[in-house]
């Protein structure tokens, strides 16, 4: 893969999207469990994973949000968002790692929420707690959103700005609004006949517009292809 494709808007926008796709799977799962030694009757307590990540959900969202941005960003815009997309992948891994490493304060908060209980239970009773690998896709998750940013900071100076390419081969074919009536054979007169071509030059048998103006006060009919009468007003 060259360092263009590698770069390029569509390979942030997809890695964007997977690694939303990643945070969302990870956040929907539980993280591991958790018992309480004296209570013993509760059995193993799920660590769901917006207890042990309750920020992921809402940023993955929002990633998700800033990388369809990106197919219509402008020059400034379009920097900005991967930018963004590189802190929050970055402080999305961090917060992972750090609850798999220490899982005790998300198995606290997980325990308040199901025994309905205050204050800070981490110190208060025997946890013993387990994970698993959802924590783990989570994080990779993260990694994939922050090389998305990477990718976008570094190749986004590169990108095409969406809109203008349009306007670039709209002005070398030289369309554009009122074009298509002035690109045939002639403009049509106002009775319907066809005076002159875009140019100016009179068509169909006249020899300039002031002799078709001239031919109209006459009251000659302008829709024949007769050719067009002399000053005295006979026809050739």
């Amino acid at each position: 893969m060259s360092t263009a494709t590698l770069t390029g808007r569509r390979t942030v926008v997809l890695l964007g999207l997977l690694g939303a796709g990643l945070i969302m799977l990870g956040v929907s799962r539980p993280w591991g469990s958790v018992r309480v030694a004296s209570l013993a009757s509760f059995g193993d307590i799920d660590i769901t994973g917006g207890t042990a990540a309750p920020a992921g959900a809402a940023v993955a969202i929002a990633v998700a949000a800033a990388s369809l941005v990106l197919t219509i960003a402008g020059r400034v815009v379009r920097f900005l968002i991967p930018f963004g997309v590189l802190v929050a992948g970055v402080a999305l891994a961090v917060s992972g790692v750090g609850t798999l490493n220490d899982p005790d304060q998300a198995a606290a908060d997980a325990l308040r929420d199901t025994l309905s209980l205050g204050g800070d239970l981490a110190g208060g009773f025997d946890l013993e707690v387990s994970t698993n690998a959802w924590g783990w896709i989570y994080v990779v998750g993260a990694v994939v959103i922050a090389l998305a940013g990477l990718l976008g900071v570094l190749g986004s100076r590169a990108w095409a700005v969406s809109g203008r390419r349009f306007e670039r081969e709209g002005a070398a074919t030289g369309s554009g609004p009122g074009e298509g009536v002035r690109s045939g054979a002639g403009v049509r007169g106002a009775r319907g006949g066809t005076t002159a071509d875009a140019s100016g030059a009179a068509v169909g048998g006249w020899s300039s517009s002031a002799d078709v103006w001239d031919a109209q006060n006459r009251g000659e009919d302008l829709t024949t292809d007769e050719e067009p009468a002399d000053e005295g007003g006979t026809k050739d």
